[in-house]
């Protein structure tokens, strides 16, 4: 999937480049149809009318939902979740979506994480596991793309935007990278969603350190999109977020993140729009 980049020089991408909520734009010329992706972890979700969440599911929104990831932990059963997968890839596939935005691998240390449900629990290990599983029954057939999420140490919820993890090198290898290694080694993920948060004060979608990680460490060789409009300054810098938004410490800056910083450390594909940091 390294073919899918967007295009820093403009126009919305070449060969990629989000034109659209979960849709990237159509390449007429070469008659490539842009890649069209939907959440999540409990299936492809689905609203119904003409909404940006809404194509390409039927006109009532209807789509099957399977139990939440942390309930689907419960049942220890690796094999189980490999069968979800295949469900959700084959869902997928009716759909006519080529990427399914699941799993999510983030442990769970605090349990008051909005997005708790999205995972598999505290556990490093066992989250890789039942993230390969879920991996490999999405990609069995070859027709849909699962995509790994979100990298690296996405543990908390309102603050998400510009919070920094911080941990020592260690922690970072054996806790936080812990299920990474594990579902590229057992499941080679064609995607991977970077987190909107910061680790060790950088955010890892602009920090060349957790991109070469993640290729030259892990062995991913796939491709790295960001978070829903991570890389707006709007939005890390809390100006859009109302009252929560002036506890960033980069509410009203602007600059902080860098021209052409995603590109050069390694992104592939700006979401969803790409269309900010060139």
């Amino acid at each position: 999937a390294r073919w899918l980049k967007c295009d820093p020089a403009g126009g919305g991408g070449t060969a990629g480049g989000g034109d659209g909520w979960f849709n990237l734009k159509d390449i007429s010329r070469l008659n490539i149809r842009g890649m069209r992706m939907r959440d999540g972890p409990k299936g492809m979700t689905c609203q119904g009318g003409n909404g940006p969440f809404s194509p390409p599911c039927p006109e009532d929104g209807g789509s099957p939902s399977f139990p939440s990831q942390i309930t689907r932990a419960a049942t220890w059963n690796v094999e189980l979740e490999e069968s979800i997968g295949r469900a959700i890839g084959l869902v997928a596939s009716k759909l006519d979506v080529h990427a399914a935005l699941l799993p999510t691998i983030n442990i769970l240390p605090w349990l008051n994480w909005g997005r708790a449900q999205e995972s598999y629990g505290e556990d490093p290990f066992f989250s890789g596991k039942m993230g390969a599983a879920v991996v490999n029954g999405v990609q069995h057939d070859q027709k849909v793309m699962a995509t790994a999420k979100h990298f690296l140490a996405n543990n908390i919820e309102n603050t998400r935007w510009w919070v920094s993890a911080e941990m020592d090198e260690q922690t970072l290898h054996d806790v936080y990278l812990r299920a990474w290694a594990l579902v590229v080694a057992d499941s080679s993920p064609e995607l991977i969603m970077t987190s909107y948060n910061r680790a060790q004060g950088k955010w890892a979608f602009t920090d060349p350190k957790f991109i070469n990680i993640l290729r030259n460490d892990l062995g991913f060789d796939g491709s790295i999109m960001t978070d829903w409009f991570a890389s707006w300054e709007a939005i890390t810098g809390g100006m859009i977020l109302g009252e929560i938004g002036k506890s960033s410490p980069f509410y009203g800056s602007k600059g902080f993140i860098p021209s052409n910083s995603l590109y050069n450390a390694g992104i592939d594909m700006e979401m969803p729009m790409c269309s900010k940091n060139r």
